[in-house]
């Protein structure tokens, strides 16, 4: 009597229909492995290789013209005191990153380049400075263009375009000098939020 009644309610009765049900789940098992390990084997080795080595080849062209319109800004500052406004409150030496792009122009940050009393360019991994200007700021958004007289700075350099907004989820790399010095600092990630944000040089809230 359990027996009928536990064939109805849906359970297994017998131990012989569990075992039954683990034979038929392991040859299904094996069954999906032969045929994922055949997948993989039907694309020959020499296709997997030169797959892996033309990405790494793009990579490193790409990672390649973004360093080579990398600069480092340098600026001489002496900003106002808004305390005392006969007096300012002394130069002092900033630097940041910029990046060329089209029409002989470098795109830095405002911060950067604010109140400047000097200001001068380095392409990366050189030593020679060259002397720079500003031409437009947007505080707002904490951007500004930043020119050059001397058109040797942009010998060899492929100037880079200003993309689409990334979307949630996108790989994303940055490339400047974030502490200063010689070697680039890059740093690889995904875009994880995408909200609006207070600019701590404007106050304003953007993206």
């Amino acid at each position: 009597g359990s027996a009928t009644n536990s064939e109805k309610s849906g359970r297994p009765g017998r131990p012989g229909n569990v075992l039954t049900a683990l034979k038929a789940l392991s040859a299904m098992i094996a069954m999906i492995a032969m045929i994922a390990a055949f997948c993989v084997l039907a694309v020959p080795p020499a296709i997997l290789a030169a797959h892996g080595a033309e990405s790494s080849a793009d990579e490193r062209a790409r990672h390649e013209r973004v360093a080579a319109a990398l600069v480092e800004v340098h600026t001489h500052a002496d900003e106002p005191d808004l305390y005392s406004p006969w007096q300012s409150l002394g130069v002092e030496r900033y630097q940041g990153s910029g990046v060329v792009i089209e029409g002989g122009r470098i795109l830095t940050a405002a911060h950067v380049v604010s109140h400047p009393v000097a200001l001068t360019v380095k392409r990366q991994g050189t030593t020679k400075r060259r002397p720079a200007r500003v031409t437009f700021v947007g505080a707002a958004c904490d951007l500004a263009i930043v020119e050059v007289d001397d058109p040797t700075l942009f010998e060899d350099v492929e100037p880079l375009k200003i993309g689409d907004l990334p979307r949630l989820g996108d790989s994303v790399t940055a490339y400047g000098f974030p502490l200063g010095g010689d070697p680039i600092s890059v740093t690889a990630g995904i875009v994880s939020r995408i909200e609006i944000g207070e600019y701590g040089y404007s106050g304003e809230q953007l993206l």
